[in-house]
């Protein structure tokens, strides 16, 4: 999987392409971005190991029970879109004025032999990150 970023390419600082986006890496490049990210946001950092499931919905239920989605998700991948944009636009309004002002950075870990299982529930979060321009939310997926 190649590194991917939603945000512009003007900064000079690699990292900061992943704040308010989506950025897929490996362990080294997260052992890289992630102190960064989280100190320079004072952010809270929300981790998911996915690497037991063999399947999207085994997937997205570890998700939603760890990021603690409201019981409505319907656990399909269009829910999936639709809970990750919901949530980062409630963490940017919240963040806009200074209600539980924290930015979250949800970090995924799955294995590079779940990249054929897990790709639809990557490209769902990254799709739905693709018009998020705040710095409330911040998703990293690292294939370990």
């Amino acid at each position: 999987m190649n590194q991917v970023s939603n945000t512009s390419e003007s900064t000079s600082e690699p990292w900061r392409k992943a704040i308010g986006g989506f950025m897929v890496c490996d362990a080294a490049e997260l052992a890289r971005i992630l102190p960064m990210c989280a100190l320079e946001l004072n952010a809270d950092v929300h981790t998911v190991d996915v690497r037991t499931a063999t399947d999207v919905e085994q997937a997205m239920m570890i998700l939603s029970q760890r990021l603690r989605f409201p019981d409505y998700f319907g656990q399909n991948l269009d829910a999936l879109y639709d809970m990750t944009g919901e949530c980062a636009d409630i963490a940017q309004g919240r963040l806009d004025i200074q209600i539980d002002a924290v930015p979250h950075i949800w970090l995924i870990g799955s294995t590079t032999d779940q990249a054929d299982i897990l790709s639809p529930v990557l490209e769902a979060m990254r799709d739905a990150m693709d018009g998020f321009n705040g710095t409330a939310l911040s998703i990293l997926w690292v294939v370990l």
